[in-house]
Formats: structure tokens, C-alpha cells, sequence
């Protein structure tokens, strides 16, 4: 699985509090289970889970982890944000309260990963995992066409939380 260590590099270079503290984010998978079907020609799987991003002691704004995870599904995700049904709970949260200033964060997130297999001669197999498809409709900002660059994001203190890549 690819994925999380994906999530976890983008959610350090975004989010300040983790730039800074990168100790305190943890992750892990439970629920996962494998789509498979065998052909005589293929033989492909896909990984389906469910991945807990941890924030331990967090005293940031929750929008500084929120919105860089929506911006990664869409890059990395995208199935789970074009679906009305399935963008209603591509991330659920729970919040412990530790204080008036700091809490500790849990997302849940389902992911999938498809990956195809193919047999190589002399019994070995290339594993390849499939790239994420282009989006149909529109982005993560309202009435933004797909492939508009967002540049950067800001909190309300104007702290940036997402800066994109210098071509």
C-alpha cells in the first residue's frame, strides 16, 4: 500500500503544527480487506481500508490537517469525492477535548488502491499499481474547473497551508 506513506509526506510539508512536530502525526490501517477476480490472461486485485490519521496533542485550527487531506483526495482519491453518497463520508473525524487550547485528532479515511498483476516469464509477476483516473466535474473549490491550479491556501490568521509545487 502506497497511499499512506503519500498522505503522510504531503500532510507534513502543508500543515504547519506537523512541519514543525511531525512526531505527532501517526497512522494506521484497520478494516482493510482485497477485491480480487481471476482471468486466465490477469490476475488484478485492489486494496480496500480504511486509514486513521492520527494528530496527537494538535493545538492548530482543524482546517490546517482538513483541507490539505481534500486537496491529496483529489490527486489521490478522486472516487471518493465525485460521488455525492461516497463524498459524505470520504473523512469522518472523532475529537478528544484534552484542553481549551489542544486536542487530539482522528480521521478515518477510505482508501482503495488497485493494483494489476502480470505474469512474467518464468513464473514471476510485475505488480504495478494503477494510477489514480482523471477527474470528471468539477474540483474541490465551488464552480473551479478540473485542472484549475489552486497556488496556495491560507487560515484565517493567514498562515499557509498548501503551497503548490514551482513547476
Amino acid at each position: 500500500m502506497e497511499k499512506p506513506d503519500s498522505l503522510r509526506a504531503f500532510l507534513v510539508a502543508r500543515a504547519p503544527e506537523l512541519k514543525r512536530n511531525p512526531e505527532k502525526l501517526q497512522m494506521y490501517v484497520k478494516g482493510g480487506s482485497t477485491a480480487a477476480r481471476w482471468s486466465p490472461d490477469r490476475f488484478n486485485y485492489e486494496y480496500r481500508y480504511t486509514l486513521h490519521v492520527q494528530i496527537l496533542g494538535f493545538t492548530g485550527h482543524p482546517d490546517q490537517i482538513f483541507l490539505p487531506v481534500l486537496v491529496w483526495l483529489t490527486d489521490n482519491e478522486k472516487a471518493a469525492l465525485q460521488n455525492f453518497d461516497n463524498g459524505d463520508q470520504a473523512v469522518t473525524f472523532d475529537v478528544d477535548l484534552l484542553d481549551d487550547k489542544t486536542v487530539d485528532l482522528e480521521l478515518q479515511i477510505k482508501l482503495t488502491e488497485a493494483v494489476d498483476v502480470v505474469q512474467q516469464p518464468g513464473g514471476t509477476f510485475r505488480l504495478t499499481h494503477r494510477p489514480e483516473p482523471p477527474a470528471i466535474g468539477f474540483d474541490l473549490v465551488e464552480n473551479v474547473p478540473v485542472g484549475t491550479k489552486i497556488s496556495a491556501v491560507y487560515t484565517p490568521d493567514n498562515e499557509l497551508i498548501y503551497q503548490a509545487p514551482e513547476a
